[in-house]
């Protein structure tokens, strides 16, 4: 026989884990977003599960103890000649299931608020249906940011569209960039004019020095281009190159090479006066930064270093001036710079035999 209390085990573990799941998402969500349309989004399948269970909390509600049929809830007088089956409708009252504890009441109150919590939850699903464009200028700019982060292609463009014609907070600006160059450095393609405004707000220093480093160091790579063997007395050339820049920017980053150092030589070899562009083709760089011929006397192995600067806000193709301690002179008009060290080891034989 089913009592009022049957089903308390499945409601708490349902409640349980609603609470467990639900409350961690809806917070996550708010706080990846700063939107409440958003956090409805992200959540609109938990608060479908959250009215079904409330529904059937609500409608499963009994009180009292007297027995009642289960399929039609005639309540059973129990005395020496209680039927086997229910008068009312025939339910078989002999089986385990044929019988319940307490008679039905329905909760009102938590009904009403389950069908209006699933009511939300599928308005909100239905919204994400809608285009957009039409719904952008009514979106928070924290949503918009999310869409470009993690939207489809289509979506992400009516994002940009819209955030292009708002004035962003620092924290808006600093997760649109971060969102940029992430797709950018994946190879990804982000919303048309994004990257524009990135290296505009790159430029300017809008953005602070941690998006000016980032930006600066994923928009192209250093090398060493030198043999990893080499015979003892032998001359080889030592060059520089840059890999995988982004071609096509207008506020990229410059180069300055400060020059070669074998071990730990006092003076650089090949230091530049002219900064580097990181969109230069390879036969432009090797006009403007040719290679350095070395000779190395003594087998065993040996490190040269590449000492360099990336330099944003450099004006370009202004000479550079280096200072008497090997950093460069940098005008006003730099807002960012770093130095960089990176090494290549040569295994150094001994020489050919006459």
């Amino acid at each position: 026989m089913k009592t009022a209390d049957s089903y308390r085990g499945l409601v708490i573990f349902a409640a349980s884990f609603s609470a467990v799941v639900g409350i961690p998402l809806t917070i996550g969500a708010y706080r990846g977003t700063g939107s409440v349309f958003a956090t409805l989004l992200s959540t609109a399948p938990w608060l479908v599960w959250v009215a079904i269970i409330g529904a059937v909390v609500a409608a499963a509600r009994r009180i009292g103890s007297t027995p009642h049929c289960a399929a039609c809830g005639y309540e059973k007088f129990e005395s020496e000649r209680s039927p086997a089956r229910c008068p009312e409708c025939g339910a078989d009252w002999s089986s385990p299931e044929g019988v319940v504890l307490g008679r039905r009441r329905m909760n009102r109150p938590l009904l009403f608020a389950s069908i209006t919590v699933g009511l939300l939850g599928c308005l909100v699903v239905a919204s994400s249906f809608v285009s957009l464009a039409r719904i952008a200028p009514r979106v928070p700019a924290g949503a918009l940011v999310r869409v470009i982060e993690r939207g489809n292609a289509a979506d992400a463009h009516e994002a940009w569209l819209e955030l292009s014609t708002r004035q962003l907070s620092d924290a808006h600006a600093a997760r649109l960039a971060a969102a940029v160059l992430d797709k950018r450095n994946a190879g990804e393609y982000p919303p048309i004019g994004t990257l524009d405004w990135l290296e505009r707000a790159v430029a300017s220093g809008a953005l602070g020095p941690d998006v000016g480093r980032h930006y600066a160091e994923t928009s192209g790579s250093v090398e060493i281009e030198a043999p990893d063997r080499v015979r003892a007395g032998e001359p080889f050339s030592v060059g520089t190159r840059i890999r995988g820049a982004t071609t096509g920017a207008t506020h990229p980053p410059l180069v300055f090479l400060a020059g070669f150092r074998l071990g730990d030589e006092p003076e650089p070899r090949g230091r530049q006066r002219v900064p580097v562009h990181p969109a230069i083709g390879e036969q432009m760089l090797r006009h403007f930064v040719p290679d350095v011929q070395v000779v190395i006397d003594r087998p065993g192995t040996h490190t040269i270093r590449l000492e360099y600067w990336l330099v944003m806000g450099h004006p370009h193709p202004r000479p550079i001036a280096w200072n008497e301690d090997g950093t460069p002179e940098l005008g006003e008009f730099v807002f960012w710079h770093d130095r960089y060290v990176i090494e290549h080891r040569i295994e150094v034989i001994e020489p050919a035999p006459p």
